[in-house]
């Protein structure tokens, strides 16, 4: 069976969300339970620090509750990102770590699955550049 990914060009359905406030939002499809998440916890660290004071709104999406999402995320010393509690399949997403940016629309520009290119996506956001990551340099 394939895994569900992200389709380019359609709007997020978050909740609560003001799309237009920020040039991009990157969200974080996270799950408390997915080890690859939590090994990848120091990366979603530099990531929260690499886009402050830049025009990019930092959104961390989970299964289960807002509060305890927090304390999990403060655990490994991850503050101030905003937090959602959604299915996964209102992003179109069955499996985490993902990463999906999203323009001042809320439509997906971009996103990297866990298997993607994470740090390259760290480095173009922290650049503030344009240009997104080739999916022909993607490491499966």
């Amino acid at each position: 069976m394939a895994r569900d990914e992200p389709v380019m060009c359609l709007k997020v359905n978050l909740p609560d969300v003001s799309w237009s406030n920020q040039a991009k939002t990157l969200i974080l499809a996270l799950n408390k339970g997915c080890h690859f998440c939590n090994e990848s916890a120091p990366f979603y660290k530099r990531l929260v620090e690499s886009v402050q004071n830049k025009n990019v709104k930092l959104i961390a999406v989970f299964l289960f509750n807002i509060e305890e999402s927090r304390t999990h995320l403060k655990e490994f010393g991850i503050t101030g990102i905003d937090i959602k509690q959604s299915p996964l399949s209102a992003l179109r997403v069955s499996g985490t770590p993902t990463l999906i940016l999203t323009n001042e629309k809320g439509e997906i520009t971009d996103y990297a699955c866990p298997y993607g290119l994470l740090q390259h996506l760290c480095s173009e956001l922290s650049a503030n550049r344009k240009k997104m990551p080739d999916r022909s340099e993607q490491v499966v």
